[in-house]
């Protein structure tokens, strides 16, 4: 397949104005019981929430529930010190990773609905790395690995439960990571490093690559997380004094917002439904962010979100470099 480069370039590069608007709502996501910290990674259809949460010993354990507070825990086992969960599926399948020692990352699993678990394997070994993106049509998912021999971070496509071939960039990178994709698998999001210092998010949809950079001056990193069907990703970008930043990015207009939380250092827009809801996790609590007014958003809906749109000229953002 011949592949091509596209990229949108920054603020300074490309014509583009910004607004403010009323983004929305926050959710607050309740704490699982007896947890010192509950950090919210995921939202599917129904409105049903995953993510890690942590005892009194701060160890991380895996959760799913209703916005009400309603959850299911979970262990990974298997001699693991610590389970991740980042993404649930319409159908109830989970994945997330889990600490094991002796392993840079740990062993990547799938959570089926009856509870029991899936170590995600390659070549009959269990895969080291960690896999956000949620279970597609046909058990399709993408994830990362450990590559020891080489130091780095890989991406990979998977299908039930196992590796099934790389993914690559079309140009030479350090590493890369596949974070999340659509549901059908067709639009993949994530982010690589193609210098020392220099971290971006990249889009590949048919084959074409789109290197994603905030536009903004103060962005020294930006990281691209997941993405649904109507084009609308999710992301965080990290400015000069390293406090992270939530976006959305409407792939079909090039119209980034941003949207912080009050009083908010450490933020990130994470997992996206269908509908525009959002697993958004920061160091003043875990939130799920509703695209509509308080009254008709689900749950304990709280303060109303304002957002700072930044619109990139469509033919800028789908022009080859």
């Amino acid at each position: 397949m011949k592949f091509s480069v596209m990229t949108l370039l920054g603020i300074v590069a490309v014509s583009a104005f910004a607004s403010i608007v009323q983004a929305g709502t926050l959710i607050p996501v309740v704490p699982v019981p007896q947890s010192v910290e509950t950090d919210v990674r995921g939202i599917n259809d129904q409105n049903i929430i995953v993510g890690t949460y942590y005892t009194s010993d701060y160890v991380a354990h895996g959760f799913f529930g209703t916005l009400n507070g309603q959850y299911t825990t979970f262990d990974y086992g298997g001699g693991s010190t610590a389970t991740n969960a980042f993404e649930i599926n319409d159908t109830g399948y989970v994945t997330g990773w889990a600490k094991v020692p002796g392993f840079q990352y740990g062993h990547e699993f799938i959570r089926n609905p009856n509870g029991t678990f899936v170590t995600v394997s390659r070549n009959g070994a269990p895969v080291d790395g960690f896999m956000n993106g949620v279970l597609a049509k046909r058990g399709k998912f993408v994830g990362s690995y450990w590559d020891p021999a080489n130091s780095v971070l890989k991406s990979y496509y998977g299908r039930k439960g196992k590796y099934v071939k790389d993914l690559t960039l079309p140009f030479a990178t350090i590493w890369t990571a596949a974070r999340g994709s659509n549901s059908s698998e067709s639009v993949i999001v994530g982010d690589f490093q193609q210098n020392v210092g220099q971290q971006s998010g990249w889009l590949l949809k048919s084959g074409v690559e789109t290197t994603i950079n905030y536009p903004d001056a103060n962005a020294a990193a930006t990281l691209l997380w997941d993405i649904n069907d109507s084009g609308l990703a999710t992301g965080f970008w990290r400015d000069a004094s390293r406090n992270f930043h939530p976006f959305t990015l409407d792939t079909t207009t090039g119209t980034f917002t941003q949207m912080d939380v009050p009083g908010a250092v450490f933020q990130q827009m994470l997992g996206i439904n269908s509908a525009g809801f959002i697993a958004v996790d920061t160091d003043v609590g875990s939130f799920v962010y509703c695209p509509k007014s308080k009254k008709k958003c689900p749950g304990n809906a709280n303060a109303a979100v304002i957002g700072k749109s930044t619109y990139v000229r469509a033919r800028r953002f789908l022009g080859y470099q």
